[in-house]
């Protein structure tokens, strides 16, 4: 008796795992190989993934003479005009020469935008940071027209921070800190040819970098052989806004919530664009689409009816849950 009862209940237990097994897993098996797919309405988003340089308007203020600097003010620190920033007091000896003139010869890779003053009062508005490009390529903003993509490989990602530690002496010449204009400054980056609809001058897109994101403004497009070089103007800060030179970007032109389906699903027909819906009884019909625009993989489209150009012909199209022929 007991054997049967315990029979009953194993057989009861594999019945829930065999029901389990073809009401949860087994279609997400076969999903896989499903012809068709359901037209849904999700984030929609035309992106680039690329490398950008930053460009900022800085002036870098170099030591008048050598000695032990005193700092007032902190990294990233809004300024006013007028602002003190160190003073230098005398260090332990005078260093050799040879030393101060290489800290010269270095500053003259500033291009103008170094100053050696008599004191440390900021000249302008702006922020504060002791990053400075030292070991690589110098670039401002009058140089952007001029740069090419063989460039970015000449500039480090970060600046070095220039700031001293406690009763270390700085070298006449040498870069103190520099203070830059959070006002206005520049991205560039290059992408393909062919992925330049995207970007209209004047146009407003989203950048993702370094764990942020800051809105900017596409402020020109230079066609470069096959690429072409888009430059961006904002004035949003981030965290690394002031240290960081180059980093890895996600540029979003576009951002939607719609309709979408793959692009693999869409035909034409007639010269027509549009795809197959399943109908009630299994068969599957054409119908136009109006495609809205495309990021590569899917397309974003109008949903219900939408009317033709030229005549204003209503025509009837896709609507949320239809399910599409996925490979026609």
């Amino acid at each position: 008796m007991k054997l049967k009862r315990k029979r009953i209940i194993f057989l009861f237990i594999l019945l829930l795992i065999i029901l389990y097994l073809l009401i949860y897993v087994l279609p997400r098996i076969l999903g896989a190989f499903d012809k068709t797919v359901i037209a849904e309405h999700k984030p929609f988003q035309v992106k680039d993934e690329v490398e950008i340089l930053m460009v900022r308007d800085e002036t870098i203020y170099l030591a008048n003479r050598s000695g032990v600097p005193n700092y007032y003010v902190g990294e990233g620190t809004v300024v006013r005009k007028g602002t003190q920033i160190l003073t230098i007091t005398g260090g332990k000896g005078a260093p050799e020469k040879e030393e101060i003139d290489n800290y010269k010869n270095e500053a003259k890779a500033f291009k103008g935008m170094a100053v050696k003053p008599d004191n440390y009062f900021t000249k302008s508005v702006g922020v504060v940071s002791y990053f400075i490009d030292k070991d690589s390529k110098i670039i401002n903003i009058e140089d952007i027209s001029s740069l090419r993509e063989d460039d970015m490989s000449l500039f480090a990602y970060e600046g070095q921070n220039v700031c001293k530690a406690p009763d270390v002496q700085a070298v006449e010449n040498e870069p103190l800190f520099k203070v830059v204009d959070h006002s206005k400054w520049y991205m560039v980056f290059w992408i393909d040819e062919g992925d330049i609809g995207n970007y209209r001058t004047g146009y407003s897109v989203d950048v993702k970098l370094a764990g942020t994101k800051v809105k900017a403004v596409i402020d020109k497009i230079r066609e470069e052989d096959d690429r072409c070089k888009v430059i961006l103007k904002c004035n949003e800060s981030f965290p690394g806004f002031l240290s960081l030179r180059k980093a890895e970007a996600t540029v979003i032109t576009k951002d939607y919530q719609g309709l979408s389906v793959p692009n693999e699903s869409i035909v034409t027909k007639g010269g027509k664009p549009g795809v197959y819906v399943k109908t009630k009884t299994g068969e599957f019909v054409f119908k136009r689409i109006m495609i809205i625009t495309t990021n590569g993989e899917d397309t974003l489209i109008k949903e219900g009816a939408f009317f033709t150009k030229g005549n204003g012909k209503r025509v009837e199209t896709v609507n949320v849950y239809d399910e599409i022929l996925k490979n026609p």
